[in-house]
């Protein structure tokens, strides 16, 4: 008769005191989210400052700090085509005191890039969608062409090079695709930490070519610092009625847009990602919110945490295959 071996004192002490902490750690969760937050709520921005996730971001803190009764601090870590804002948010404590606004460069960049810093379906927890952008493509006026076609034949052969936000963002493949993966001509992309470093070298005119979201270009197409050739809406902006889309401007049937999105770290309690979900959604709705957002050339969403999941994962298969076929590589 084979006997077999009791625990030894030490590891059953051990076996104990392991289930009594994962238990009180269980109880107390629910407490957690019941009174969080309790301090200042920290918002890292995957962009630098005068991009579209900064434009939401600031737009929303304020409103948002009033509706959770604690300040909303807005810190930028941009680069890496947000990847370094992601990674930062997801190695964070998930306590729900460390809230990521992104693009939708996160669906996009693992992708794009060996190792982003994170995995978007385990260390990340989508809680909103926030806004989203139609992207313009514009020159430097000296340059000399008003339009995409024009634009696209003045660069052919002349080592062009156009400008945006970042690998990996929808700018960027919006202009390989136009500039080089259709139309062939050879234009460099030149990747920033955010669209409003990408527009600032176009308007000192060592780039051409800059292709960001609207609301980063509206003021200077409205000063005439700028000139727009064509938007990634399926119909024209409204308030640029005369510009073409780049459907109409040879590229039939081409729509995108930017849009910017709230995650947590995985981890975050569920009770705290639906309290964030349902502030922010609240504050999308109050009218000061959604005019300066619409006023940034944003226009306003607000979702639950499970479309906005459902959304997200679509969006990374889709732009998986848009960049097998562009063949973009992170550089």
């Amino acid at each position: 008769m084979t006997m077999t071996r009791s625990a030894s004192p030490r590891i059953t002490r051990r076996l104990l005191l392991g289930a009594l902490t994962i238990a009180c750690l269980g109880a107390s969760l629910p407490t957690v989210a019941a009174s969080w937050p309790e301090r200042p709520v920290r918002v890292v921005v995957a962009f630098a400052p005068g991009g579209i996730a900064d434009q939401a971001a600031r737009a929303v803190a304020d409103a948002l700090g009033s509706a959770l009764g604690q300040p909303v601090v807005v810190e930028n870590r941009g680069g890496a085509g947000g990847n370094i804002g992601a990674a930062t948010v997801a190695q964070a404590v998930p306590d729900g005191y460390t809230v990521l606004i992104t693009t939708t460069s996160i669906a996009v960049n693992p992708a794009l890039y060996a190792n982003p810093g994170y995995d978007l379906a385990k260390d990340l927890v989508p809680v909103t969608e926030i806004a989203s952008s139609a992207n313009a493509i514009a020159a430097y006026p000296g340059y000399g062409v008003k339009t995409l076609p024009e634009a696209i034949a003045k660069a052919r052969g002349n080592k062009a090079s156009f400008g945006s936000p970042g690998n990996g963002s929808t700018s960027h493949l919006t202009g390989e695709y136009v500039f080089n993966s259709v139309s062939h001509a050879d234009v460099h992309h030149v990747p920033y930490r955010g669209g409003a470093l990408a527009v600032a070298d176009t308007l000192g005119g060592q780039t051409p070519f800059v292709v960001v979201p609207v609301s980063v270009v509206a003021q200077h197409v409205k000063a005439g610092t700028l000139v727009p050739l064509a938007v990634t809406s399926e119909k024209r902006h409204a308030e640029w009625p005369t510009v073409p889309t780049v459907s109409e401007s040879g590229f039939p049937g081409y729509v995108d847009a930017t849009w910017v999105g709230a995650f947590l770290p995985a981890g975050t309690p569920a009770a705290i990602v639906a309290a964030l979900n349902g502030k922010l959604v609240e504050t999308l709705g109050k009218p000061e919110v959604r005019n300066r957002l619409a006023t940034a050339g944003l226009e306003p969403r607000g979702s639950s945490s499970a479309e906005f999941t459902k959304f997200v994962q679509d969006e990374a298969a889709r732009w998986k295959s848009v960049v097998q076929k562009t063949g973009v590589k992170a550089e």
